[in-house]
């Protein structure tokens, strides 16, 4: 998104945003200085670097505001410009373009690997929990993951015994999406060698291909292609047209797909440094895709991040930051739900690497790193961290998600199987609020806070490789708010605690609309219930939610 907020908590604040409806490519930097100075800028990059322009004029407008308030208020106010843009009401979700089986999804497993290892633990999880669930389904192909792209084909299983199990699976009501690398090509490969496709790749400014090595076992380099290209639209859809109508999956992911790269070569026919090509580029590779594949059935597009420009063409969005401190270094930052602020009616966010056991490891990678012990169940420490972001997931209105999963887990951690069943089954009565509804500004609530242990793991974890343990504070519950389409308003709330816990959610009348005579309902794994009637001049609701459970209460009216 295009904003940014720098506030001092309860007090004053600054609100920087742009209002650019082509998504034009532009950076943002922050920075203090010696004399107690905060900056902030958003940096324009002109197209071919207004190479011959003797002045330039920015072809959108720059905010600059004052507010008193929080992130909250800067994400309401980059709503009420951003829910009017051309990405917003032509999203997929906004147009009812969003297949079935995706917005039935009641949870997501995301397991890797061959057939037996993927589909049979979900068409299990199915049946015990009782809603649809989907497959995000990694290191299916042929070549290594993270080395051999783009080919994936045939599947490292055989193309006959990887078709067969996907239309089990489909028997069984199990839907899955593959993984793909929409713009790397390995230059390891036979084809890097056949076809050979450098002049399409993406350029620095020095005209040297943008490459990296990214697999830490199988050091190749991995060279980043220009998807604004014809070559490689045309490559590109004619594998995932390969992949959807060969093997009989429904939805393909596209790995780090919502980035705005620049590209420097000026032989790709498109603006050489900033603009809006890219996205252009990703949009026209999209449509190619879906003319390709879709006939008697649609295809579903997946990618990496969270991004307004990709709106109109990804039907649902990877968010892994409810589980940041699994990954990410920077542990002084919180994650916060910023992109479902604006959008959650506009996108489907989903995703998590919440996992009970170590990582697998790649069978194609070298023998000599494996692990002695792949997918070994993580220490019962770490249960906490697992249940607070599955916790996170659900106040925030994604689609859950468990990675890794193994039907032993029923048996071995049956605590944290449970409350992910039960977060499960009340985001299911609640969809309205939790798949369709607006963010609202969620009630201040008294949550106790504690200090647990979270588990930090990377897949390249490999022989000799182990676990980094770091120490956080968190509350013992959360809470989001939530508006549906009809007007209702309700509270997701979650605890992780391991006890009952007393707490008391405090409404600000403007922000829910709250009305005497409203009647309170509590939805929970068992069903629905009434909790009384919303008196004249009342702004708290008391409650205790029992150990490791989850709510959603809703305010409705006569």
């Amino acid at each position: 998104m295009q904003f940014a907020a720098w506030y001092s908590q309860d007090g004053l604040g600054l609100y920087l945003a742009c209002d650019d409806s082509s998504g034009m490519r532009k950076s943002l930097a922050a920075w203090g200085s010696d004399d107690d100075q905060a900056n902030m800028e958003f940096v324009h990059h002109p197209e071919n670097r207004a190479a011959g322009q003797s002045q330039h004029t920015l072809p959108y407008g720059v905010r600059l505001e004052t507010f008193q308030g929080d992130w909250i208020t800067a994400a309401e106010r980059y709503r009420t410009w951003a829910l009017e843009q051309p990405w917003a009401r032509e999203s997929r979700l906004h147009l009812g373009r969003v297949e079935p089986w995706v917005l039935d999804t009641g949870l997501w497993v995301w397991n890797r690997g061959r057939s037996p290892g993927v589909l049979g633990p979900a068409e299990e999880l199915q049946k015990r929990l009782g809603l649809p669930v989907s497959v995000f389904w990694h290191w299916w192909h042929g070549c290594a993951y993270d080395q051999g792209y783009p080919e994936y084909l045939p599947p490292r299983e055989g193309t006959q015994a990887f078709q067969e199990a996907v239309a089990q699976s489909h028997r069984a009501g199990i839907h899955s999406m593959v993984y793909t690398a929409c713009r790397a090509w390995s230059a390891g490969t036979q084809s890097w060698q056949d076809e050979k496709p450098e002049p399409y790749t993406a350029k620095m400014e020095n005209g040297e291909p943008i490459s990296g090595m990214i697999n830490k076992f199988i050091p190749t380099r991995m060279y980043r292609m220009c998807n604004s290209t014809p070559f490689w639209q045309n490559k590109f859809g004619g594998i995932a047209q390969e992949i959807f109508k060969s093997l009989g999956v429904d939805g393909i992911y596209l790995d780090v797909a919502c980035v705005n790269v620049p590209c420097f070569d000026p032989n790709h026919g498109h603006p050489v440094g900033g603009g809006n090509y890219w996205i252009q580029g990703f949009g026209e590779m999209a449509n190619e895709i879906r003319k390709r594949c879709n006939n008697d059935r649609s295809v579903v597009l997946s990618g990496e991040y969270s991004g307004e420009n990709w709106l109109p063409y990804l039907d649902l969005f990877l968010n892994l930051s409810v589980s940041r401190e699994r990954s990410y270094w920077n542990q002084r930052m919180d994650t916060i739900p910023m992109f479902q602020a604006v959008y959650h009616r506009h996108g489907i966010n989903y995703g998590s690497y919440s996992s009970l056991t170590m990582p697998p490891y790649e069978e194609f990678w070298p023998a000599e790193f494996a692990p002695k012990e792949p997918l070994a169940l993580l220490d019962r420490k770490y249960s906490r961290q697992f249940c607070l972001e599955q916790a996170r997931t659900f106040v925030w209105g994604q689609q859950p998600m468990i990675a890794n999963f193994l039907p032993r887990l029923f048996d071995d951690r049956p605590e944290e199987m449970a409350f992910l069943m039960r977060l499960a089954r009340v985001r299911s009565r609640s969809l309205k609020y939790l798949l369709y509804g607006e963010f609202l500004r969620p009630p201040a609530m008294n949550a106790p806070e504690t200090t647990s242990d979270f588990s930090r793991v990377s897949i390249y974890v490999g022989q000799g490789g182990g676990i980094t343990t770091i120490r956080k504070r968190h509350p013992l519950a959360l809470v989001g708010g939530w508006r549906a389409t009809d007007g209702s308003v309700a509270v997701a709330v979650a605890s992780v605690a391991d006890e009952p816990l007393p707490l008391s959610l405090r409404f600000d009348p403007d922000d829910y609309g709250l009305k005497p005579g409203q009647t309170i309902w509590r939805n929970d794994s068992q069903g629905r219930e009434q909790l009384g009637r919303w008196e004249a001049g009342q702004k708290e609701l008391t409650i205790t939610l029992p150990p490791r459970e989850a709510w959603v209460i809703e305010f409705t009216s006569p």
